[in-house]
C-alpha cells in the first residue's frame, strides 16, 4: 500500500469521499422516514 503513487492516492481519496457522501445521503433519507411531518394548516374545502 505504501507503493501507491499520487494518482492512486487521488483516486482512493476520491472514492472514500464519494462513498462517504453517499452514506451521509442514505442516512439523511432514512432519518426522513422517522421525522415528524410539519403541521400545515389544511385548506378548507
Amino acid at each position: 500500500m505504501l507503493a501507491f503513487g499520487v494518482l492512486e492516492w487521488t483516486f482512493l481519496t476520491l472514492l472514500v469521499l464519494l462513498v462517504g457522501a453517499a452514506g451521509v445521503f442514505a442516512l439523511f433519507l432514512v432519518l426522513q422516514l422517522f421525522r415528524n411531518p410539519t403541521s400545515r394548516p389544511r385548506a378548507p374545502r
